[in-house]
């Protein structure tokens, strides 16, 4: 309600009231008017006797009860008629008007609406909800919850921004305000001049164009692990709908872009990219973000399109160059690994060391002393009891002429070494020598026994039993028995394969399990004709039941150069996939077979060829069995490139999270490297 139509109606109240007033008066001198017949005293005339007229008039003083009117004051029935203030009324026929005026103004009084108090003015921005950022023009849309205002207006920081009216909506051009964070209110007054004010919204104006500070791998890195996360950084927070682009952020292996998904940081000012599938090692990584998609909050895109490349190997480098200091050649002897401690045997010129690597440190568990200045093998078990045990192969004369070998086991137990004593020796058998530990839990060897007085070689197993070597079974008979593989089957019982020469330059691969001390043949022999030489077989069980044995095959020429392996059902042998070999080098010959299941039964196989026709050099290779393409991949590239030398076998173990390590030894003069697979 105005103002004004409040002051009208109280004057009109007023006013009733005072009529109100004089209708009562009115009543009163109708009432005497009209006195009883039967009175004695019948005046003609009415006096004013309303108290508290304000008049000052006069009366006798003594006469206390006389009317407030000048008369005499012995007479005090009688008025005085000459008395100026006397009020006489001769036709009592008008009070009716009175009553008339009195009705109208009554209801004039009640006819009128009830006083409404003013509604206190509600707003609000509607729009946005929240702060927003922009770069250019942003609309602000108000909304008047309650009440009626008679203005409207926008104000961002406190001054006039915009003067609104219905339907309230403002397109606010920040182009000509400076890059900044503006708070933006909505006032609204009412009629009464009472202010009110909506709930505050925050515009960033941001007309900057982000940038990339960092980005993870770094440029042209050739030795990547998968397991490294590919980050970038940006020098803002990006708007989250632009990441989300198939074309914003591409991810390429050897060029072909690669499915992935992209995590935004709480303050989304990080992206981490995460690839769905590894892409087959080694592979040539790059990553391109297109400028064109990918924004900050405000809509401004990358200031440039960006790509960076890097390389994911198949295998990670632990340590490369081993070399002990006691000579030029370092020959890796045996890998170990116990839970995350992985032992060495290193043979040199100058004799025997172990090492242990924990912690991605080497250090040294003293010599082993040698009784004879030449070492070939050197095999190692870790104990049930953490003691560490070495078998070794020692000669007295210069490799290649006639000479004896001798057998040797020492044991670590922590402080020092302690020799178990000579095993065995075999006479004028360098070439066939040869000795292995059947498994980690047990203290058997398999070993070659040679006499030049026999045309034949023996794979013959010995135990330990507290105080010396007790022989088990049977020696097998073998054409050249320094070719053999043993193993412990899941029934604990030793499993012997070797190679048997039967004429006319054919081989046959066979394996035996020991049961009691007799030898009992598993299936039938592997024959692979006249053409190919069967070398190196090695077999490989697991506690399931299953096993796994692979060897290779060599021909003149190397027209069938390849690797074989098989798994035994639990009656035959099944061929395991199709022979595979060094495309790369098709006239390379393989050598040091040896096949191995990893924690989950997974069978893989490290293998090393050279070829004459390449000065000699050599190099190693590692496949894995895939079961779903029901093939053998190769695990990358070959590994190494350096000269030949006679005694280099690889070794590939597991650790406890099943992933695979691979030592050999490599170069001229020879050192010894360890590598991881790359996963």
């Amino acid at each position: 309600m105005k103002p004004i139509d409040q002051v009208a109606r109280c004057l009109i109240i007023i006013a009733g009231c005072a009529l109100l007033t004089l209708v009562a008066c009115a009543e009163d001198v109708t009432f005497n008017a009209h006195a009883d017949a039967d009175s004695d005293i019948v005046p003609d005339t009415v006096h004013n006797t309303t108290p508290d007229t304000g008049f000052d008039t006069t009366h006798d003083a003594n006469d206390t009860n006389s009317p407030d009117t000048a008369h005499d004051a012995n007479d005090t029935d009688s008025p005085d008629t000459d008395s100026p203030d006397t009020v006489s009324i001769e036709d009592t026929s008008d009070v009716s008007l009175l009553e008339d005026v009195t009705e109208d103004v009554t209801e004039d009084v009640h006819d009128e609406a009830p006083i409404v108090p003013i509604v206190p003015v509600v707003i609000a921005i509607t729009s946005p909800v929240d702060t927003v950022h922009t770069n250019a023009t942003v609309r602000i849309e108000v909304e008047v919850i309650e009440g009626s205002p008679i203005s409207v207006s926008l104000q961002r920081n406190g001054a006039l921004l915009a003067t609104l009216e219905p339907p309230y909506v403002f397109d606010w051009n920040t182009l000509t305000v400076p890059e900044a964070t503006h708070t933006i209110t909505a006032h609204a007054i009412d009629a009464d001049g009472g202010l009110s004010e909506s709930s505050s919204r925050t515009v960033i104006v941001d007309r900057t164009h982000p940038t990339v500070v960092s980005n993870s791998p770094l440029h042209m890195s050739d030795i990547v692990a998968v397991g490294e996360p590919i980050v970038i950084t940006f020098s803002e927070a990006i708007l989250a709908a632009s990441v989300v682009h198939d074309d914003a952020i591409v991810v390429r292996a050897d060029g072909v872009a690669l499915s992935k998904t992209i995590v935004l940081s709480e303050q989304d000012t990080v992206i981490t990219i995460k690839l769905d599938a590894l892409p087959k090692l080694p592979a040539a990584m790059d990553v391109q973000i297109d400028m064109q998609h990918l924004t900050d909050r405000a809509g401004n895109a990358l200031d440039k399109t960006l790509s960076w490349q890097w390389s994911y190997p198949a295998w990670l480098i632990e340590f490369d160059g081993l070399q002990m200091p006691h000579g030029a050649n370092t020959i890796l002897g045996d890998a170990v690994l116990d839970d995350d401690d992985l032992y060495l045997s290193l043979i040199h010129s100058g004799g025997l060391n172990v090492l242990i690597r924990r912690s991605n440190t080497l250090y040294f568990l003293g010599s082993v002393e040698t009784t004879n200045p030449r070492i070939h093998q050197a095999r190692l078990r870790v104990a049930p009891n953490k003691h560490l045990w070495i078998a070794r192969t020692e000669f007295t004369t210069t490799p290649g002429s006639p000479t004896d070998v001798y057998y040797h086991v020492s044991k670590w137990d922590g402080v020092d070494w302690t020799d178990f004593g000579r095993v065995f020796t075999s006479y004028n058998a360098y070439s066939s020598a040869n000795i292995t530990w059947l498994g980690r839990g047990h203290d058997t060897v398999a070993y070659t026994r040679h006499n030049s007085s026999e045309p034949n070689s023996y794979v013959a197993l010995a135990r330990w039993t507290g105080s010396a070597w007790l022989a088990q079974g049977q020696e097998i008979d073998s054409y050249d028995g320094g070719n053999f593989g043993a193993t412990i089957n899941a029934d604990d019982e030793p499993v012997v394969i070797s190679r048997m020469f039967i004429g006319n330059g054919n081989y046959e691969i066979i394996a035996r399990r020991l049961v009691g001390s007799t030898w009992v043949a598993m299936g039938t022999r592997a024959n692979a004709g006249a053409d190919p030489w069967m070398i190196d077989p090695s077999i490989d069980c697991t506690p399931p039941g299953v096993c796994v044995a692979a060897w290779a095959e060599q021909s003149p020429g190397g027209s069938s150069n390849s690797i074989r392996a098989r798994r035994w059902d639990g009656s035959a042998w099944q061929n395991l996939g199709s022979t595979f070999r060094d495309d790369e080098q098709p006239d390379s010959y393989p050598y040091g077979t040896r096949v191995r299941l990893d924690r989950q039964g997974v069978p893989y196989i490290v293998w090393w060829q050279f070829s004459q026709n390449n000065a000699f050099h050599m190099r190693y290779f590692i496949a894995r069995w895939d079961q779903t393409s029901a093939s053998w991949q190769r695990l990358g590239k070959a590994i190494g490139l350096g000269s030949y030398n006679y005694i280099l076998e690889p070794r590939l173990v597991f650790d406890k999270d099943n992933v695979p390590f691979v030592a050999f030894s490599d170069g001229a003069p020879a050192s010894v490297s360890l590598m991881r697979l790359n996963q």
